[in-house]
């Protein structure tokens, strides 16, 4: 079994794990849930053909309704209709014509239309719209990554449709809700005709025998011609494993179901099923900075060093390497802020507190390898996972044993300790995406000659400049074999630093995965780098370059993709 097959087995193992647990949470399913999810399941198959964000979005200029499903606890998934849509209307087939778009969203109360276009057209605070609509009560997903929704089409002029309906409880729910739901959408098509609908509805809701056939009976009750309507399903866990038999899973983003329908693949089984987990555990508080009404905190805690733990174990195993003793470890949250004063009397410096404080309120997750501890800020499995890895070089390099280093030297050191963890992240997530050099080039251009105050993006714009400048050095370095001086370049300031550095690991560790997945890294070789502590001089940077060397040679196919996509 290869590198890629033992990820993908691992990967069943660890959903099928969730499956269970979320099973359990959820102690029975209704018969009529079951038949309902049997017939979303019955209409997908297989893929007929690999397709592409290009057709998808050209697929969507032919239409009239476009049905999005929406997995509520998935970040990713609501994303997903504001890529689609920034590439329909700048489609040339479709920028030239002026027709309108509505956006319809579960979310929202047909009755709740007047609060909507309020919101939307400013009339109507942010809180007050919250509180009139219940969102708590109604809906209860995390509110900012709806709002990123509203945001855009507020933006874009779109209006939006408050698309939901509600049916008393009684046999069949399911289907008279979408029956009540296609008299919405139905009513709204007769009053614009023209324009282009696309709903972001839950995914068993958009299959092809539910909603969409709903609609197209209650068009035809009222002498309506018949809809061109498109299925654009997320992240279906049977198309999946289809794609992985392949040995597309990597590459893969959009496939075709039928003319009718295609799938987008944005995220793998298991981090799709681990975001529905952290939501029923409280997800939505490492959101309380922006919105502190929807992050309160039940009685039970999640416990979030179990799952850091499980994650340790995993990588661990499948990398072969001894599972480092896990007793003493602690991981917290920013509703333990608390605790980072508590260390400070205890095994930190005042200078480090501070800095840990800093990397936590630019949403970063931290690890203290003097207190054995992680910081997370974020719950999602690739930070959690990111974080383990560090704990794994830290433990197994002993790097709580000082060590002196240049500043050239710890400036590459914590490089490749950064590469570590993202790796590790890679081999939980392999969709994880990140900022490449590309990326980094392109904020520079899109932000040239403007006048920013804001101190973060004047951070980005520094960490930038300077990540093009190494990128270059080490293209050279690759052509000649050797290296000039940057000369002061370690002695930036210490957030420009920790930023460059990471992003620079972040780059290397995508290529120590791409290479375990053409055979240019084994996994000897990653646990010799798991173990070692780069100490000794330009141990660190000699080991950085070798590394380069070794990695020139991955394919671009195999590399992530970018965060800008």
């Amino acid at each position: 079994m290869n590198a890629r097959e033992e990820l993908l087995a691992m990967q069943k193992r660890l959903v099928t794990r969730l499956k269970r647990r979320i099973a359990e949470m959820l102690e029975s399913e209704s018969p009529e849930i079951a038949a309902y999810a049997a017939e979303y399941q019955a209409g997908l198959g297989n893929y007929a053909a690999v397709s592409s964000k290009a057709e998808l979005a050209a697929r969507m200029v032919e239409s009239d309704l476009v049905y999005i499903g929406d997995y509520h606890t998935l970040r990713q998934a609501q994303k997903i209709p504001i890529r689609l849509l920034e590439t329909v209307l700048t489609h040339p087939d479709f920028a030239g014509r002026k027709r309108p778009v509505v956006l319809g969203l579960e979310m929202f109360r047909a009755t709740d239309q007047g609060k909507v276009d309020a919101y939307m057209e400013g009339r109507l605070p942010e809180s007050d719209f919250l509180t009139a609509i219940d969102y708590s009560g109604t809906w209860g997903f995390p509110w900012v990554h709806y709002r990123t929704i509203l945001e855009f089409a507020k933006a874009r002029g779109i209006r939006v449709l408050a698309a939901n309906a509600e049916v008393p409880p009684g046999k069949n729910r399911l289907g008279r809700r979408d029956t009540a739901v296609a008299e919405v959408i139905a009513h709204a098509r007769a009053a614009s005709p023209a324009a282009l609908f696309v709903f972001l509805f839950g995914d068993l809701h958009v299959a092809e025998s539910h909603l969409p056939s709903r609609v197209d009976e209650a068009l035809s009750r009222r002498g309506a011609p018949p809809a061109r309507r498109l299925v654009v399903y997320q992240n279906e866990e049977s198309i999946y494993w289809q794609l992985a038999e392949a040995g597309h899973e990597q590459k893969v983003d959009v496939v075709k179901v039928n003319d009718r329908a295609y799938v987008v693949m944005n995220a793998t089984p298991l981090h799709k099923l681990q975001s529905y987990l952290n939501w029923q555990d409280h997800h939505e508080e490492l959101h309380c900075r922006m919105h502190p009404n929807w992050c309160e905190v039940g009685e039970d805690e999640i416990d979030f060093t179990g799952q850091v733990i499980e994650l340790i174990r995993t990588i661990c195993g499948f990398l072969e390497l001894p599972v480092p003793p896990l007793d003493a470890l602690t991981v917290y949250t920013t509703h333990d802020f608390d605790v980072l004063h508590s260390l400070e009397r205890e095994v930190l410096s005042s200078g480090e507190i501070q800095s840990i404080e800093a990397m936590v309120l630019r949403n970063e997750a931290y690890f203290v390898t003097k207190a054995n501890m992680i910081l997370l800020t974020n719950l999602s499995i690739n930070h959690a996972s990111e974080q383990a890895s560090l704990f794994l070089h830290a433990r197994l390099a002993e790097l709580d044993r000082e060590a002196e280093r240049s500043p050239r030297d710890a400036f590459y050191f914590n490089i490749v300790h950064g590469a570590l963890g993202f790796f590790g992240s890679k081999i939980v997530n392999h969709k994880r995406l990140l900022y490449k050099e590309q990326d980094f080039a392109q904020f520079l251009d899109e932000t040239k000659g403007r006048r920013i105050q804001d101190p973060r993006l004047l951070e980005v714009r520094e960490i930038a400049t300077l990540l093009l400048r190494h990128a270059e050095r080490e293209r050279e370095f690759l052509r000649t074999g050797k290296w000039r001086p940057l000369r002061g370049f370690y002695a930036a300031p210490s957030n420009i630093l920790a930023g460059l550095t990471h992003a620079i690991g972040v780059i290397l560790g995508d290529r120590l995965h791409a290479g375990l997945l053409q055979g240019i890294v084994t996994k000897e070789m990653m646990r010799d780098l798991f173990r070692n502590r780069f100490e000794g001089e330009n141990a660190a940077f000699r080991g950085y370059l070798v590394l380069r060397k070794v990695l020139q040679e991955v394919e671009e196919a195999y590399l992530s993709k970018t965060e800008r996509l």
